[in-house]
């Protein structure tokens, strides 16, 4: 997954746990349900899905903020390439697609973001968004996993 580069530090998400907690949430993305790790920490949000070998089909990461952010994201130590879905509360507001990992051993010098401010970021495998069918406007349907 990405790693949130920069970000007000005083940001706190609105679902907190024990760092070595993994909490999960069912989500309804365009046509496709997805089962997605909540980054509910700095610490979660700093590393995201960085390290990972892998994501499982249908799976992905969902950064929560407390308060509308323009943060920033890397691809600094993926291993494979991400489709982002950028929420205002649960409204799609842009959708950045097959953004690949930089090369191994290479440190980010900036990320990328987007103008409009979010508060929500989902992060998924490439190719998901086209899959998935979703689009700027759609509602993003979220329940207990």
């Amino acid at each position: 997954m990405g790693t949130l580069l920069f970000g007000p530090p005083a940001e706190v998400s609105t679902i907190e746990a024990k760092p070595a907690d993994k909490i999960f949430i069912k989500a309804k993305i365009g046509q496709k349900e997805y089962r997605l790790e909540i980054a509910n920490t700095m610490a979660k949000r700093a590393k995201g899905l960085s390290n990972r070998k892998t994501l499982p089909k249908n799976h992905g990461m969902l950064f929560v903020f407390k308060n509308p952010i323009n943060g920033q994201f890397c691809m600094e130590d993926m291993n494979f390439p991400l489709d982002f879905v950028w929420l205002m509360n649960d409204q799609v507001i842009y959708l950045t697609e097959n953004v690949a990992p930089l090369p191994p051993k290479t440190k980010a010098t900036e990320g990328f973001s987007i103008t409009q401010k979010h508060n929500k970021v989902i992060e998924f495998n490439a190719g998901q968004i086209e899959a998935s069918k979703v689009k700027i406007g759609d509602k993003i349907i979220f329940s207990v996993d």
